[in-house]
């Protein structure tokens, strides 16, 4: 079924299904993305790197086929950012590339067909590293969010900066742009820029093949949002902060968490973290907030992720619900959910469409720990894993144990701590 046929009549069926072993922890599935081809399905959880077998099949089963990883890996260190290239594929030989951005490390295009590319004495070779300094600086920068612009650049976000990068040319990035000014000229001149932390990347639809040319959206953990022409090579030619909306419709967060825009490229999607609903912005007036889908259910220190498909805006919640606002750019205003989908007793933070029209993946689960067993672990917690929490670049009180494409953080929610296990589903739909 093709994502522009999912509307109100629209009914999801589980098609596939992860199954919790007898007497082994169930994963927390904390991000799940789909490569551009649709061959695999990367999940962010404690030691998963998904290829759903047969996800092209979209047809209605009686029961969820099982669903199991094809490949699994160990890091030395929990990303903190990732993105698969846009030309992934497993049915080529060392095409599954993907770029990890891993603390005290330089960035890594790695190949995770092969079981070799996670060892660390590969993530620290200079064959396919990029180094993101600050100008005349020698300190390694971590990126909390990367994006690829083309297939041979990509752009990674840091403290008040953007850096592009050429597949090409290992090493250094090929421009650097900055977002905002550093606090020694701040107030000095006005500066159109965001202020903070680069947390959330997203590329408007390109015209033609040419995405190089194509608007960034860059979100940062201050709360706000720019717009930077030549797909982040140039600075933003405008910027706004969402707390004033978001304070308006009372759905205030703590910073800018994702970014997506509509296929149109008219409309741009803001969700932050802590937050019960989604902002949307009319580019032609990117200052001007058009609407807000309202109760989305995320007061949670959890990455919650939406996704747009469409003019349908679906994301995950804390009950265990998805939640789905049709045309709500153009409903306008507070716009409550026009249906709601119980997809499990547990939270569902991951929700993610391919670009091709295939299934919906879901992924649920939380980490939570009373107070008493959160105050020792963060006591034997590394200084890795304190600074990534203080930062917004993860949840709280990680764990000192993380496997490749993972995360091992505990979150405390809004609600009562649910029972459900951790699943990682598709869904088809129907009418």
């Amino acid at each position: 079924m093709d994502n522009s046929d999912l509307n109100e009549h629209s009914q999801p069926h589980c098609i596939a299904s992860t199954t919790p072993e007898a007497g082994k922890k169930a994963e927390y599935y904390k991000s799940v993305q789909w490569t551009d081809d649709g061959s695999a399905l990367l999940v962010e959880a404690e030691s998963l790197f998904v290829n759903p077998e047969d996800s092209s099949n979209t047809n209605v089963l009686p029961s969820p086929q099982p669903l199991t990883p094809t490949f699994s890996y160990t890091l030395p260190t929990s990303p903190w950012a990732y993105t698969p290239h846009p030309q992934f594929s497993l049915h080529y030989p060392n095409a599954a590339l993907t770029l990890l951005a891993l603390r005290d490390h330089p960035m890594q295009l790695i190949d995770l067909s092969n079981p070799s590319s996670s060892k660390e004495s590969h993530i620290n070779s200079s064959s396919h590293a990029f180094c993101f300094r600050k100008p005349e600086q020698d300190d390694l920068i971590t990126p909390r969010s990367v994006i690829f612009t083309s297939p041979t650049t990509f752009v990674a976000g840091g403290q008040n900066l953007l850096a592009t990068f050429d597949l090409n040319r290992p090493g250094d990035p090929v421009v650097v742009v900055k977002t905002a000014p550093g606090r020694k000229y701040r107030g000095k001149y006005v500066f159109s820029g965001p202020l903070g932390q680069v947390s959330a990347l997203s590329l408007a639809p390109a015209e033609g093949e040419e995405s190089t040319s194509s608007v960034l959206a860059v979100g940062t953990i201050m709360g706000d949002v720019g717009l930077l022409p030549r797909a982040g090579r140039e600075k933003a030619f405008t910027s706004f902060s969402v707390r004033p909306d978001a304070e308006a419709y009372d759905i205030a967060g703590d910073g800018v968490m994702t970014l997506k825009w509509s296929l149109c490229g008219t409309y741009i999607y803001v969700a932050e973290r802590k937050s019960n609903g989604i902002l949307i912005y009319d580019v032609r007036n990117a200052r001007r907030c058009i609407a807000a889908c309202i109760g989305r259910r995320a007061m949670t220190n959890q990455c919650m992720e939406f996704d747009v498909v469409g003019s349908t805006v679906l994301a995950g919640g804390t009950d265990g619900c998805v939640r789905v606002w049709n045309d709500a750019a153009r409903k306008g205003e507070r716009v409550e959910a026009d249906d709601t989908w119980k997809f499990s007793e547990n939270v569902v933070g991951c929700l993610a469409f391919p670009s091709w029209g295939g299934p919906m993946a879901t992924g649920s689960g939380s980490k939570l720990d009373t107070q008493r067993e959160v105050n020792v672990r963060r006591e034997k917690s590394s200084d890795e894993d304190t600074e990534r929490a203080d930062d917004l670049s993860s949840d709280s009180s990680a764990v000192s144990s993380v496997s490749t494409l993972s995360s091992s953080s505990s979150d405390a929610l809004e609600s009562e701590p649910p029972n459900g296990d951790a699943y990682l589903k598709l869904w088809t739909f129907s009418r």
